[in-house]
């Protein structure tokens, strides 16, 4: 049963599994482990799981994620969908397990959030919308 209030430490946890492709030119990436398993150009060698983690949204994010994404143009105003889903994103980021070529964790910051692939970010939105249905 869902709690009627959200605390602090509520957390949502998204997998995202990354691997080469055989000959090490691209990344695959995908939200279930046995899909990239299945692909014959996966180097299954290479395979990572991440985890991003995220708050559980509270009425207040809500909120504050709808009036960051609403536009208008004098005499109508609508809701931005896709600045919706950023600051959603921004607002309850916690975590994630992604390293530089060093090994080191790269830091959540707004900055990195940007710079996420498109299909990165879109599985990680998709993980994070079913999760808070």
């Amino acid at each position: 049963m869902k709690s009627l209030f959200i605390k602090p430490e509520d957390e949502i946890e998204i997998k995202i599994y990354v691997a080469k492709n055989t000959d090490e030119t691209e990344w695959f990436i995908s939200d279930k482990k046995e899909s990239l398993e299945s692909l014959e150009k996966t180097n299954k060698d290479t395979i990572v799981e991440h985890k991003v983690l995220f708050r559980v949204p509270s009425y207040g994010d809500d909120v504050i994620a709808y009036s960051k994404s609403i536009e208008t143009d004098g005499s109508s105003i609508k809701v931005n969908g896709a600045a919706l889903q950023y600051e959603r994103f921004i607002t309850l980021l916690k975590s994630w397990s992604f390293c530089d070529g060093l090994g080191n964790i790269i830091p959540t910051t707004d900055e990195n959030v940007r710079a996420l692939s498109p299909e990165l970010a879109a599985l990680i939105i998709d993980g994070l919308d079913r999760a808070t249905r």
